[in-house]
């Protein structure tokens, strides 16, 4: 719980400032900080739009607070986003990958839109229209947890749990659980991570 969703409420409100009402679009939207990221931004008012190649990951995003899910390899994705997003686009994306997909993103943001880059799983490098950035007056935000000395890992931990801890005791968030595995299956869990059929995280049980 705290991996997951400690980063993605990091990203969201403190990085990304996400509003009561706007859209965000996440990619690796199925992922564990992608699932964690959805319900928060749900529960936040926010309208999700999430990003999975898995048709059959699609059909699952929606319950857990993605009300439009898409494919990142549709033609024309910024353009589908802008229509779902109520024409302008969205106001936040949040990019677990990073790599050359993040210009396909910066074209569906909203004027002043905002991206917070968290992940670079596709790769550390892009090609980025730096015209449209100036134009739309747009706004990239890189961030990462790991790295942060440790006065601001139990700052964002402390606020986190004010607000976190509630909507977990309530029930309106949960971590989304794929499977559970033997510590002594690890090369299994890193081959189904590899071969991208997990749906939230794997936990390894000592």
């Amino acid at each position: 719980f705290p991996e997951a969703f400690l980063t993605a409420y990091d990203a969201l409100f403190r990085r990304g400032a996400l509003r009561p009402g706007e859209a965000v679009l996440l990619t690796a939207a199925a992922s564990g900080v992608g699932t964690a990221a959805s319900q928060l931004a749900s529960a936040a008012g926010a309208r999700v739009l999430g990003l999975t190649r898995s048709s059959g990951k699609r059909a699952r995003l929606h319950e857990h607070g993605v009300l439009h899910a898409l494919d990142p390899a549709a033609p024309d994705l910024p353009a589908t986003v802008r229509a779902l997003a109520g024409g302008a686009g969205a106001e936040l994306a949040l990019d677990l990958v990073g790599g050359p997909g993040i210009s396909t993103l910066l074209e569906a943001l909203a004027p002043r839109g905002r991206l917070v880059l968290v992940g670079l799983l596709a790769g550390a490098r892009a090609e980025v229209d730096l015209g449209r950035l100036l134009s739309r007056r747009l706004t990239v935000v890189g961030t990462v947890l790991r790295s942060r000395p440790l006065e601001e890992k139990i700052a964002l931990a402390q606020e986190g749990g004010r607000t976190l801890l509630p909507l977990l005791a309530s029930g309106r968030l949960r971590p989304v659980i794929d499977r559970v595995l033997p510590m002594a299956e690890v090369a299994r869990a890193h081959a189904a991570l590899e071969r991208d059929e997990t749906f939230g995280k794997i936990v390894l049980r000592p």
